[in-house]
């Protein structure tokens, strides 16, 4: 019977001892108590690591058991990782075992405050011996810069050039939120367009500087600067940087601004200014070729036209898409969009009926007006309808040379009507050297007594006009004061019957030659064995030549001022 019952007894007073050894207090301890050790110093502190940390930090505790064997050495934790997680299933006297404890890469990525108690405990043997714990603290804080711009980017409301300040967008708000203790927070703005965008409304500020920030919110402002403009006929997208930086986050977190600035809306023409000429025409003519107009919109506009006045609609028309009218609604159009249409002249204009019977040609216009809610742009057609039997007169460009050249009649004349060519304006040092109609299969007479005019009766088809210049070849002066500085270039005069052009004559100073003849200055050549006085030289004109006789006066003004060039190229060619 009482083995019976010590056999029930003894199971039961092992559970009790065990159930007692795991619930007794920490720090109870006896004489004879088996402990954990922990051997050297632990600091399970991993301070303060940025959002994102690229390493795994790693901390050891080594753990050795005194005076006893112990059973099932286990560390706690709950929010960190330690290894090897189970412990060991027997520790024996003296041993000793290393536990890893680190952050997870799950809290690298979670700012906020991480505390946690490690608890490494082991259960004695069997004999009843209590439990040993060791405790110690084990923390992290991981850091973090957020704003509070969404998407990463801030696009103000879009204005128009020209723009009143009130019709911006408000100032920007950004909240900076710092998990964490940071230094030197720094807000910059950065870019091409950083100059549109103002930082706290303080113009030309670049950098805001927070000197501690931690665990607390700080703001600035941005907002875009007042009168920023659009590129010619477009749209102008203004964009800066904003970028935030501290110890704790060198490479910084940022966010884009961009504000867009509309051109003033217009209807932009392409390639007119005012006025479009059709080739002229002769009465009978079958058809006419179109001219196409294009335009773009700048901007949005609504309800866009385009029409004929009423006295031109008579004579001109409006064709897209093969269809032909007066006038085109084209409707709202959004910016940047382009229209083409062609116009074009009606047929059977006729030439102007004089009261004579006679014909001349007849002008025929129009006023085309492209209209929006926006914007109102026009210009001019024209078509000259000649009669018939008259011939167009065409002027070539001039040949080696610049000079003006026009026609009486201008345009058109009649076969056997008298065609007066005039050529003036012509380059310096240059005269007409061949003057031509169709080649010099038409001849060209010169006016008597009329330099520069020429006649040619006009043949039965179109006539070209073809002038061409020549050099002139007369006396060149040269005037060098005793330093051999040039005083007078080289110009051109009259001599003989021949008529030349002076231009750009300068006049030598009088510190170097006093060489004068009833008040004007007088300039000396030689020509033929003779020297010459030029007594008129005022810009543009002719200049006359008189033939001095006494060899002294020459000699003694060329040994007192120190002329001494005079050159002579010879007679001028023949016209």
């Amino acid at each position: 019977m009482t083995r019976k019952r010590t056999s029930k007894i003894l199971p039961i007073l092992l559970v009790l001892t065990m159930l007692f050894t795991l619930i007794a207090p920490a720090g109870m301890a006896f004489a004879t108590t088996p402990k954990l050790e922990v051997i050297g110093s632990v600091d399970l502190d991993f301070g303060q690591l940025p959002k994102g940390y690229k390493s795994i930090p790693e901390k050891t505790v080594t753990v050795t058991a005194r005076e006893a064997d112990f059973l099932h050495l286990t560390p706690d934790l709950k929010v960190f990782e330690v290894k090897p997680v189970a412990g060991l299933n027997r520790l024996l006297e003296n041993e000793r075992v290393t536990f890893t404890i680190s952050p997870t890469p799950e809290m690298l990525q979670s700012p906020g405050e991480y505390k946690e108690t490690l608890e490494i405990y082991g259960v004695a043997d069997v004999s009843g011996r209590p439990t040993s714990i060791l405790e110690y603290p084990v923390n992290l804080i991981i850091a973090d810069l957020t704003h509070n711009i969404e998407g990463n980017n801030k696009v103000f409301a879009s204005v128009t050039e020209g723009y009143a300040e009130n019709e911006m967008e408000e100032a920007l708000t950004v909240t900076i939120t710092a998990i964490g203790e940071h230094n030197d927070v720094t807000v910059m703005l950065s870019g091409e367009d950083s100059n549109s965008f103002v930082l706290d409304n303080a113009p030309n500020k670049k950098k805001i500087e927070f000197d501690n920030v931690k665990d607390e919110t700080v703001t600035f402002t941005v907002r875009p600067q007042h009168g920023l403009t659009s590129q010619t006929h477009t749209e102008k997208t203004h964009t800066a940087e904003i970028t935030i930086t501290s110890d704790m986050f060198p490479e910084g977190i940022s966010f884009t601004l961009t504000q867009v600035v509309k051109p003033i809306p217009e209807i932009k023409l392409h390639g007119i200014s005012t006025k479009i000429e059709f080739e002229d025409v002769t009465e009978g003519y079958q058809e006419v070729q179109g001219i196409e107009v294009a335009f773009t919109t700048v901007g949005d506009h609504a309800n866009v036209k385009a029409s004929i006045d009423d006295n031109g609609a008579k004579n001109f028309k409006l064709i897209k898409n093969g269809s032909s009218k007066t006038n085109f609604d084209f409707g709202d159009l959004q910016h940047n969009r382009e229209i083409k249409f062609i116009v074009k002249p009606e047929l059977g204009l006729e030439a102007k009926k004089l009261a004579t019977e006679e014909r001349e040609p007849e002008e025929y216009t129009a006023t085309i007006t492209i209209t929006s809610d926006k914007d109102e742009v026009s210009f001019i057609v024209k078509q000259v309808v000649n009669p018939k039997g008259t011939y167009s007169i065409n002027i070539d460009p001039v040949i080696d040379g610049t000079a003006q050249v026009i026609t009486n009649p201008s345009k058109r004349a009649a076969k056997g009507d008298i065609v007066t060519i005039y050529i003036s304006d012509i380059e310096v040092g240059k005269r007409p050297r061949i003057v031509t109609v169709n080649g010099g299969q038409v001849s060209v007479t010169p006016v008597e007594g009329k330099v520069g005019e020429y006649t040619f009766v006009m043949p039965e088809e179109l006539a070209a006009v073809e002038v061409s210049l020549g050099n002139i070849r007369g006396h060149i002066v040269h005037l060098k004061d005793k330093n051999n500085i040039l005083l007078v270039g080289e110009h051109a005069f009259e001599l003989g019957n021949e008529q030349y052009n002076l231009n750009n004559f300068l006049k030598a100073s009088d510190n170097y030659l006093d060489m004068t003849q009833d008040g004007k200055y007088a300039i000396y050549y030689k020509a033929g064995g003779k020297w010459y006085n030029l007594v008129k030289a005022e810009g543009i004109g002719l200049v006359e030549a008189a033939e001095v006789k006494d060899l002294n006066q020459i000699n003694s003004r060329i040994n007192k001022k120190g002329i001494y060039t005079y050159m002579n190229m010879g007679e001028p060619d023949n016209l």
